[in-house]
């Protein structure tokens, strides 16, 4: 059973937070933003979602927040789905893990086409990262993506092919880690190419469907937080 204190939107809360204290990238507060964009052949289509009264709402950007606390034993973030004035139409609290052995993130999953990154393999990295690193994982007894035809088990396969630069909608990060992953699952085959900066984690994201669609979610801006303890500091000074 979920509690609700696991899926409160707890940004600004002056709480313990175990599972961020040792984070070097995912801190409590650090905000990274993405451009979003879909594309089928050469069209670039809308990412939308839908409302509990069942309006249509055109997604650009999704905002990922680290939020003070935890979820279950991960450290809790939120998800922000903005439109083009940069208004929040949707707020979903999932977890990243983060530590000396692996990093894991939960991507965006509502809406369309982010409901199919369920089929693919999570952004993931484990250490040592180098050339020779492959790893296996998936999900098992998938329940509650009926609606594109996604149930039972889905298996992840990761390899890390180079390094490489990758020039994002925010800046050049040089000598990126770029792993490629397939997933295999029974709507088919999602594959999902991704490039690690130690600093910034996981700056571009591709993603290819079995719809024939792919994903793009491109960093375009990062905000560093600073906790309560350092607001109140910096106001002592």
């Amino acid at each position: 059973m979920i509690s609700c204190k696991m899926v409160r939107d707890t940004e600004g809360w002056d709480i313990k937070s175990k599972y961020n204290d040792d984070n070097i990238i995912f801190k409590t507060n650090n905000k990274f933003i993405y451009n979003a964009y879909r594309i089928k052949d050469k069209d670039t289509l809308d990412i939308y979602d839908v409302n509990y009264l069942g309006d249509t709402l055109i997604i650009e950007k999704v905002a990922l927040t680290i939020l003070p606390g935890k979820f279950f034993s991960q450290t809790k973030i939120k998800w922000e789905y903005l439109d083009k004035n940069d208004s929040v139409v949707r707020k979903p609290i999932t977890g990243v893990v983060e530590n000396s052995k692996t990093i894991w993130l939960h991507p965006p999953r509502s809406g369309i086409p982010f409901i199919y990154t369920e089929s693919a393999p999570f952004p993931e990295i484990t250490y040592p990262l180098d050339s020779m690193n492959n790893w296996t994982g998936g999900l098992m007894e998938l329940k509650g993506y009926e609606s594109i035809g996604l149930e039972g088990k889905v298996s992840f396969q990761y390899n890390v092919s180079q390094r490489r630069d990758i020039k994002t909608d925010y800046k050049i990060f040089k000598d990126c880690y770029v792993i490629n992953s397939v997933g295999t699952s029974c709507i088919g085959i999602s594959t999902h190419t991704y490039f690690f900066d130690e600093r910034y984690g996981f700056v571009y994201n591709e993603y290819n469907f079995p719809t024939g669609e792919k994903l793009i979610l491109s960093l375009t801006d990062f905000r560093e937080g600073m906790t309560i303890t350092d607001k109140k500091n910096a106001n002592k000074g």
